[in-house]
């Protein structure tokens, strides 16, 4: 993919081409972010090597991921925001983006208490993947059905639309 489709597909910005690329939620990225992700793109496929493509995630999973994705400069913006939707385009069955359309509507409804702040990584997956990850929901066993079998392997991203509320 050349960088402006990478772009599209991250919801980045606006773009003239007919399509509603924020469709599927969106993120205001800094410009050095872009330039940062675009020079350092081998350090963050080395990061999501520690999020398997099948199976199981881990705590330790993710704090590895973390730790090789770990960013020393916040100007950049690697918030959770960031983080959450890198991961939930990985594993769509495990990761949900946590975003401003979403938040609030997930913090209420999970009983979180406070907000979680932009770099709050671990409370992102102690009180929200977790808590996803415990529930019934969440357990059910893999349907046989092709189509819903589909829908099951994205189901945690999906809740995105459960709790998105557009900003006007």
């Amino acid at each position: 993919m050349n960088q402006e489709v990478r772009l599209k597909i991250a919801g980045s910005t606006r773009w003239d081409d007919g399509l509603d690329w924020h469709l599927f939620g969106h993120t205001v990225i800094n410009p050095r972010t872009v330039v940062s992700i675009k020079e350092r793109i081998s350090n963050f496929s080395k990061a999501l090597e520690y999020i398997p493509l099948t199976g199981k995630v881990s705590k330790n999973n993710y704090m590895d991921f973390l730790n090789a994705f770990e960013d020393k400069d916040k100007s950049l913006g690697y918030c959770v925001s960031v983080v959450s939707r890198i991961l939930a385009m990985k594993r769509p069955d495990i990761f949900i983006c946590l975003t401003q359309a979403n938040r609030e509507n997930i913090k209420n409804d999970f009983g979180i208490n406070k907000e979680i702040k932009s770099n709050e990584y671990e409370r992102y997956w102690d009180e929200i993947i977790e808590r996803i990850h415990k529930s019934d929901w969440f357990l059910t066993s893999e349907p046989k059905d092709l189509i819903e079998k589909d829908l099951w392997e994205k189901r945690v991203a999906m809740l995105d639309s459960i709790f998105y509320t557009a900003k006007l």
